[in-house]
């Protein structure tokens, strides 16, 4: 009986089947040192994620810890475990399953799993565990005072997830709280309401910090315009003198979006870590980078022949 739930249980994370899993695992147990309510909503954002890729289930390969892995429960065992891999991306899960008396006792992800499957062009999927999430886990004092900060800050960034975020907001939420974030000194302990808190600012700080750069970028882009593209070394030139200057402080959002440059003035928000944020102030810089595009497009295309 202990053997079958056993498969079965690998079976449902070949299946990706959250609702099996739900069934299989033990309410009274711990896996990778959380509760199974924390564990299977961890598992969840891996399937979601993997399945976004165009994965219908995850093939499977045995294999074992090749080291004792930090994410791996301390112990000297080299404990046997599957490589879960999607069956039409290149995206992958470690997972090891420690056994006794054929039951299943933990499941933890392994930094340095070990299988006959190759996995050097794979896209590694991972999951965090923080330390505040732990079964184990002893809060203190301080700690519950920080994370209720965190908390209240999350919270009041959250209400506003389905709003369009002025700058004015951005500037307003991050002088606010800057003498939390300065607090952490250097990037926070691993705990969950910290790393959020500490990413949502850091990203919101990033645009803030890149809206000084608009006005370079709208003259870059009106010499871009002056220039015949058949010109190569003017084209150099441009690069030669505006790329340095903004190329790394031009938040990444810009660089990932792909809207219309001839619908430009219609586009009201771009996203920035989950985050819609008004589009009017940095529309110089998105132009600036599709520039930057056409004009290694044109390099490359004369490179050639």
């Amino acid at each position: 009986m202990k053997v079958q739930k056993a498969n079965l249980t690998i079976e449902s994370f070949r299946n990706m089947s959250l609702s099996m899993l739900e069934v299989l695992l033990d309410d009274d147990k711990t896996y990778q040192g959380v509760t199974k309510t924390i564990f299977l909503e961890k598992i969840e954002s891996v399937f979601t994620f993997i399945k976004s890729k165009g994965n219908t289930k995850l093939n499977s390969f045995k294999g074992n810890c090749s080291t004792n892995c930090f994410t791996c429960n301390q112990n000297k065992k080299r404990n046997s475990g599957y490589l879960f891999v999607g069956n039409n991306s290149d995206f992958y899960i470690p997972l090891i399953f420690e056994e006794k008396n054929n039951e299943i006792i933990d499941i933890y992800i392994c930094n340095s799993f070990n299988a006959k499957k190759v996995i050097e062009h794979y896209y590694y999927v991972n999951f965090n565990v923080f330390d505040d999430e732990k079964f184990n886990f002893k809060s203190t004092i301080e700690y519950l005072t920080i994370n209720q900060k965190c908390t209240d800050a999350i919270n009041e960034i959250t209400s506003k997830k389905n709003e369009i975020l002025s700058i004015d907001f951005l500037i307003y939420f991050t002088e606010k709280h800057n003498e939390l974030f300065k607090s952490f000194n250097c990037s926070p302990a691993n705990y969950k309401n910290y790393n959020e808190f500490w990413k949502i600012y850091g990203y919101f700080k990033n645009v803030i910090n890149s809206l000084k750069y608009e006005s370079l970028a709208k003259i870059a882009c009106n010499e871009f315009y002056e220039i015949e593209k058949s010109n190569v070394e003017k084209l150099k030139k441009w690069d030669s003198n505006y790329r340095p200057k903004l190329y790394s402080n031009i938040c990444l959002s810009m660089w990932d979006n792909h809207f219309e440059l001839d619908k430009i003035d219609l586009i009201e928000y771009f996203e920035e870590f989950g985050y819609k944020i008004e589009f009017e102030s940095f529309k110089y810089s998105y132009e600036f980078t599709r520039h930057i595009f056409k004009m290694d497009e044109i390099l490359n295309n004369n490179y050639a022949e």
